[in-house]
């Protein structure tokens, strides 16, 4: 696997489970202050995480099968 696809894979599960764990927190605040604004941004973030964190696991998925195919020939 190449460096450059390590680092993207890092960087996109890394700051998608940030970004998972700052949003959780913003809806624990915003139910306990009923913002319907903060609820809706907050649930915006975790699929944006989500969505990072599962692009970052795809990257890895095909750099590792690329590294496997060029190391059997």
């Amino acid at each position: 696997m190449s460096d450059d696809a390590r680092l993207v894979t890092r960087l996109l599960s890394i700051g998608g489970f940030v970004v998972m764990v700052l949003s959780a927190a913003i809806l624990e605040k915003s139910l306990d202050d009923a913002s319907t604004t903060g609820v809706a941004w907050s649930l915006l973030g975790l699929v944006t995480g989500a969505l990072g964190v599962a692009v970052g696991v795809v990257v890895l998925g095909i750099t590792l099968t690329q590294s496997r195919d060029e190391a059997r020939r």
